[in-house]
């Protein structure tokens, strides 16, 4: 029971922590109908490291960076596409 506990919490302040992410996000609409996306990380980046796009359909449950589909909860890609799409998520 233990271990349950302690990865609900894991999963918990992952998602914290990919809520605060997102908002350095700028998402791209490629298709509402579709609900697929771009996201693109703006804010916070080092000039060093070349600005990297990442796909998200949310329609499949899929991001380019396999988080989502593997750990099966929201990547930070997803989270900032959610809130483009619905403002009032956060």
């Amino acid at each position: 029971m233990e271990a349950r506990h302690v990865f609900v919490e894991d999963v918990n302040d992952t998602m914290v922590a990919n809520r605060r992410i997102a908002r350095s996000m700028n998402v791209e609409v490629y298709s509402r109908r579709l609900k697929t996306f771009q996201v693109t990380k703006t804010i916070g980046r080092r000039l060093s490291i070349p600005l990297r796009s990442y796909r998200v359909d949310l329609r499949n449950r899929w991001c380019d960076c396999r988080k989502f589909q593997t750990l099966h909860y929201p990547c930070a890609h997803v989270v900032a596409t959610c809130v483009k799409v619905s403002p009032n998520v956060e």
